[in-house]
């Protein structure tokens, strides 16, 4: 490398590192480099590779006036740092938002412009201790579930999944035309291939009706009502099973 470049690589190591600290992939460096040059110019070419794969997806613009409230999980209003696989490739400490109107994961470029990633090649992305996985669904007229993206609230023999929604209600109580975003939660259980929809405590057990009346004393003696806390008793439930299915 002459001596121009090298100039270069130094003058970019100190910005480059600076935006990693919020943007870049916690990545691996060359073994062979060991200069503080190589090893900023090592760092240069994998943050560019990695997130030009990831900045490839379109632009996104927020709703109007007219519409109330927030669109995304847990009715974030700002960017949150998260993780995402996207193309086959991690990206670590990343502006994420999750549109569960729209279904779509949205992170910044040039920190300003909004973009949603293109949801196929997102397999599985964190925020907010949660895991959120993309589900492919080749048969939609044999399964109670459609692609998209489910919070795995617990994985293993049987796995929990909730499906994060939200849709626009139209507003009454204004003299001008208006909306709000109405949330709701779908579960499902998957086990093997197959996936349930889980509506109440009764329809979880009749998927287990062998072991209907063990997880109901289950239940009880850990003082959990499935009505007001589903999703804790769903993920104990799912322990229970796997535990006792050894």
């Amino acid at each position: 490398m002459n001596g121009i470049g090298k100039l270069l690589i130094g003058a970019f190591s100190l910005s480059i590192l600076c935006l990693s600290v919020s943007f870049a992939q916690t990545a691996k460096l060359d073994s062979t480099s060991n200069t503080p040059v190589e090893k900023a110019e090592s760092f240069f070419n994998i943050y560019i590779k990695q997130q030009s794969r990831l900045f490839n997806g379109p632009s996104f613009k927020n709703y109007g006036s007219n519409v109330l409230g927030s669109a995304n999980f847990e009715d974030d209003s700002a960017f949150v740092v998260g993780n995402v696989i996207y193309d086959g490739m991690s990206f670590n400490d990343i502006p994420l938002m999750y549109n569960t109107y729209e279904d779509k994961v949205i992170s910044l470029r040039n920190k300003s412009t909004m973009f949603s990633l293109v949801s196929q090649k997102v397999s599985d992305f964190y925020l907010k201790n949660h895991h959120f996985k993309y589900i492919t669904v080749l048969d939609t007229t044999k399964s109670v579930i459609k692609p998209g993206f489910f919070d795995m609230l617990h994985e293993g023999k049987l796995n929990v999944l909730a499906k994060r929604s939200k849709k626009l209600q139209l507003s009454l109580n204004s003299k001008e035309v208006g909306y709000y975003f109405v949330p709701k939660t779908t579960y499902y259980v998957q086990n093997g291939d197959k996936y349930s929809e889980v509506s109440s405590e009764s329809s979880f057990l009749n998927l287990f009706k062998d072991k209907k009346n063990d997880f109901k004393k289950y239940l009880k003696d850990n003082k959990i009502n499935f009505k007001k806390k589903p999703e804790e008793a769903m993920i104990l439930l799912a322990k229970y099973y796997e535990s006792s299915s050894r």
